[in-house]
């Protein structure tokens, strides 16, 4: 597969993203990256669910890998649970690239997890690799439309694909009938996404979409869509 073309941009909290040339896009919100997956995808996704099993976490993009270093983080703070992820990314960052994100500095992590992170990156393709004790994580090259999910199975989606105006096919409303076939009742689907026409593709598929979801700073809404029971 062909490498985008990415260069290394500052956002409003002080952490890196990136910049895809041909999309005319970032990975990250200008306003913050670093806060913006932390809102959208810890505060309003993983922390929200029971410490009663192991949380299985499918990631739509792994990109910058900050979604799963936070992961490892928020899974350190809760012993009680342990965490198995799937992150897809047809389109890996490479490697020289992710020993220049600042990630690390802001987190004040020490050489353990800032080889945590680089392992994110480095870890082979389709094999299960610790990442802590609690954790375990796979990525895969393949696409959402191709990738085969068990029925039932993952307890959250960290959808974080670019925006429908930009890569309008993963976002196609056949993805969320096949996410959600996959999603454990009870489970969600976070996004940073809320155009009209997602959500009413959501709520085709199956999803509760509750009241407007404040999003992240810059952001006025972000979407939260529940499985039911």
């Amino acid at each position: 597969m062909t490498e985008p073309k990415l260069s290394l941009m500052d956002t409003g909290d002080g952490s890196h993203s990136l910049y895809h040339a041909e999309l005319d896009e970032s990975y990250h919100s200008h306003h913050g990256a670093l806060r913006e997956s932390q809102y959208v995808y810890i505060e309003q996704g993983l922390s929200l669910l029971p410490d009663a099993r192991p949380i299985r976490i499918l990631e739509v993009g792994l990109g910058t890998g900050l979604n799963v270093m936070l992961t490892v983080l928020a899974q350190r703070a809760r012993p009680a649970i342990t965490v198995e992820m799937l992150s897809l990314e047809p389109y890996p960052v490479p490697v020289d690239l992710v020993d220049q994100l600042n990630y690390s500095a802001l987190l004040e992590s020490d050489a353990a997890d800032q080889a945590v992170f680089r392992q994110i990156h480095t870890a082979a393709w389709d094999t299960p690799t610790a990442l802590s004790p609690g954790m375990t994580f796979t990525k895969t090259q393949n696409r959402l439309e191709t990738q085969i999910l068990p029925d039932n199975h993952f307890d959250i989606l960290y959808y974080d694909a670019f925006a429908p105006n930009k890569q309008s096919d993963i976002w196609a409303a056949a993805n969320f009938e096949k996410t959600f076939a996959a999603t454990r009742p009870g489970g969600l689907l976070v996004t940073y996404c809320a155009q009209g026409q997602f959500k009413r593709d959501m709520r085709a598929a199956g999803y509760q979409l509750g009241p407007r979801l404040a999003g992240p700073p810059g952001k006025k809404e972000m979407v939260r869509g529940v499985k039911p029971n």
